[in-house]
């Protein structure tokens, strides 16, 4: 898998992700071997949001029964406007 830098980090990201807001629509247990594959071919860029009804869950299991033991790097959606900053 080719890596990146991201942005003006020192990440270094796959040039492919993975989006969770469709895990909800497999079985959990397709939804974990699908991550684990992706972990297996190099992934560590992962998108994820707190409502997509249990992406976490199902990451962090993925990540622990995975044989990948490389860091993965989550990319967290949240809400709110920008005056609230």
């Amino acid at each position: 898998m080719q890596l990146r830098r991201l942005g003006r980090t020192n990440l270094r990201v796959s040039v492919v992700g993975l989006g969770t807001n469709q895990l909800r629509r497999v079985p959990e247990r397709q939804a974990i071997e699908t991550c684990k594959r992706a972990f297996a071919l190099g992934v560590n860029l992962v998108n994820a949001k707190p409502e997509y009804e249990g992406a976490f869950g199902i990451l962090r299991r993925a990540m622990d029964e995975s044989e990948h033991g490389g860091a993965v790097q989550l990319s967290v959606q949240t809400g709110g406007r920008r005056e609230d900053r």
